[in-house]
């Protein structure tokens, strides 16, 4: 969501939580991929592997870590296997 000269500048999470505080919720459409559909994931992760991207890091802002692991991998990886 930064610019990478405004990434080099953040040291502290308290410095990357001042300025996530001028991000709104319509910023993120676009450069970050978020959806509680896993549908959407196995559509945007095939997609992905057909224009031949071959690692995806994943991430789950939230606190229920385990539960993301789990919900992708018996919904989304499967899906991706077929």
């Amino acid at each position: 969501m930064f610019a990478s000269d405004v990434l080099a500048e953040l040291r502290t999470p308290a410095e990357f939580e001042a300025a996530a505080a001028f991000v709104r919720p319509e910023d993120m459409q676009g450069p970050v991929r978020v959806a509680a559909d896993s549908a959407r994931h196995v559509e945007w992760l095939r997609r992905d592997a057909e224009l031949g991207v071959d690692l995806v890091s994943l991430h789950h802002v939230g606190g229920e870590q385990e539960r993301f692991i789990d919900e992708f991998g018996a919904r989304v990886l499967p899906r991706l296997r077929e």
